[in-house]
């Protein structure tokens, strides 16, 4: 289920961005839809969480439905917060990592909005030159691997006068059809490291070996078709917009990479390799890699080191640093916990593969936290839009170390009601409800997923909590 608002509600963030700009009132999605012992839950919240991660199906929730139940919901998760507090959940180490986590990744937010995209400016001879070029769509087969060299290959195949189909069977035999590798794309469909050629290149042209954030590309253009822009005034207008935050994000994508390449130069980062090794060979020997991969251990075969030597050498490297920088480490007990709190999976693919992904997982890790302490320092960590986010994941995370603690577990009925536990907390903690503003909230029947850009695991607000 998500949230549809009123119309007025469109007014409301109108006047939010003169509001936020002038700095002297607070933003009316931020006025408090209900409070739980001094703990918040704004409008923005509760339509954040309604709309951003599908809320479980029920018909009542503690007697109460639809908008009333979805409130009751995270009422009980702020219910369970104040419980843990009092029960000094929040000493738990575990947790201070993950509130951290939350701290750095809101942080991190409001630091590159100050640094890089508040920044950003769009002419109108811009979004003029993308509407012209997307008048135009291409029909294009697409070969795409991690290594330079597979590419180089496929590349010198087509080069030779094999046909794209014939060389895509030659590598991959009959597992992949052409609907599989060919894509219809005009402007805006992909990266910016595919649709620069793209736009360069005529029917029948090959490509060079194009370098991209997961591997290297070829591509065929097998056609280009015209397209027709919208005659409508309505839908043009929309396009425009849609083409102006496209290139906003763009421009700020490239300024943040930047910025982040020269921060972390001057940073000078080094990953260990004996600790590094040491870690892969103990993830190589308890991974359940996919059938045929051959595991390593140090280059050497299986059987060639024993698994209490690996196990023994992985422990005693816990307390080393696995990574150092200018003014300090990380070790690789802490970045264990850092991987562990971000939910990050190891690649099973093969052993050569996850020792890839993780450098670059353990990389981004470090890019993160260094570029965060910097946001701490300057500030930003202070900021109300931070401490409202942190504060919303910090309730979860305590929700669910309480959760576990009492031994909760998920109803799975219709008619959810809240426990002996958490109905004596209902019962003993004040809490507050703005019934005329939850009254402008409507139920539509449409659920929204929402993800971070570039993980999975990185979910714009909390999952529900599980009563």
């Amino acid at each position: 289920m998500a949230v549809k608002r009123f119309p007025y509600i469109l007014l409301m963030l109108m006047a939010t961005l003169v509001l936020s700009q002038c700095g002297k009132k607070k933003d009316p999605l931020d006025e408090p839809l209900a409070r739980v012992d001094g703990i918040e839950i704004s409008q923005r919240e509760f339509l954040y969480r309604t709309q951003f991660f599908p809320p479980p199906r029920f018909e009542t929730v503690n007697g109460k439905k639809e908008r009333e139940g979805l409130l009751e919901l995270l009422i009980a998760e702020k219910l369970m917060a104040v419980a843990a507090r009092r029960a000094q959940l929040d000493t738990n180490a575990s947790y201070q990592e993950m509130r951290r986590y939350a701290e750095t990744r809101a942080a991190l937010k409001e630091f590159y909005d100050d640094m890089v995209r508040r920044k950003v400016n769009i002419s109108k001879s811009e979004i003029r030159d993308v509407l012209e070029k997307k008048k135009k769509r291409f029909t294009v087969q697409v070969f795409a691997a991690r290594k330079k060299e597979l590419a180089e290959q496929f590349r010198r195949a087509l080069q030779d006068g094999t046909s794209f189909d014939e060389a895509m069977r030659q590598f991959y035999g009959d597992a992949l059809k052409p609907q599989d590798y060919t894509r219809d794309v005009t402007w805006g469909d992909w990266i910016d490291e595919l649709e620069k050629p793209l736009y360069q290149m005529q029917e029948g042209d090959i490509s060079p070996v194009i370098k991209t954030p997961d591997g290297f590309v070829v591509m065929r253009v097998v056609s280009i078709q015209p397209q027709e822009l919208p005659q409508d005034r309505v839908m043009m207008e929309r396009l425009r917009i849609k083409v102006e935050k496209t290139l906003r994000k763009r421009k700020a994508d490239t300024l943040t990479g930047k910025f982040i390449e020269s921060y972390m130069n001057d940073k000078n980062v080094v990953v260990k390799g004996e600790v590094f090794t040491a870690l892969a060979n103990w993830l190589d020997h308890i991974l359940e890699y996919q059938e045929g991969a051959e595991k390593l251990a140090d280059g050497k075969k299986p059987g060639e080191l024993g698994a209490d030597s690996i196990k023994a050498v992985f422990e005693s490297k816990l307390d080393e640093p696995l990574i150092t920088f200018k003014g300090g480490h990380f070790t690789l007990r802490e970045m264990l916990n850092k991987l562990r709190v971000r939910r990050i999976d190891f690649n099973k693919t093969s052993p050569l593969m996850m020792r890839s992904q993780l450098l670059a997982d353990i990389k981004n890790i470090v890019r993160d936290e260094l570029i965060a302490e910097e946001a701490r320092r300057k500030g930003y960590h202070k900021r109300d839009k931070v401490q409202r986010e942190v504060q919303m994941w910090s309730s979860y995370y305590l929700s669910r170390l309480f959760a576990s603690q009492v031994g909760l577990k998920p109803q799975n009925q219709p008619n959810i009601v809240y426990p002996d536990t958490l109905q004596r907390l209902r019962n003993e903690i004040e809490v507050w409800i703005n019934q005329t503003m939850l009254d402008t909230l409507y139920i539509s029947p449409n659920p929204m997923f929402a993800i971070e850009p570039g993980r999975v695991t990185h979910l714009i607000v909390p999952p529900w909590p599980v009563l």
